[in-house]
């Protein structure tokens, strides 16, 4: 839902204040075109916050969701496992 919202803000904002406001988003887009999915991979991993945060600027500087999606997946599963395998650690059930 965040992703959605950030579209529509980007097409909103872009009419009202011009192309300008995104140049950074559009730049680092360009430089490093991988290296986001990368930091999203993993944020999803091992920082238990929520993955919004790096969403909406990935939406800002007009990533594609079907390229997000299956990176957020794979690492959600990967925290989910760690997670799993903590707490089993922490009650000796292995």
């Amino acid at each position: 839902m965040s992703y959605i919202l950030a579209r529509a803000g980007k097409h909103i904002a872009s009419q009202s204040f011009g192309e300008n406001m995104f140049k950074g988003f559009n730049r680092l887009n360009v430089t490093y075109p991988r290296a986001p999915l990368v930091l999203l991979f993993f944020y999803a991993s091992f920082v238990p916050l929520p993955n919004e945060l790096l969403l909406v600027p990935m939406a800002l500087s007009s990533y594609r969701l079907r390229e997000i999606i299956p990176i957020l997946l794979v690492g959600n599963f990967v925290h989910q496992l760690l997670y799993a395998k903590g707490i089993l650690g922490v009650f000796n059930i292995l």
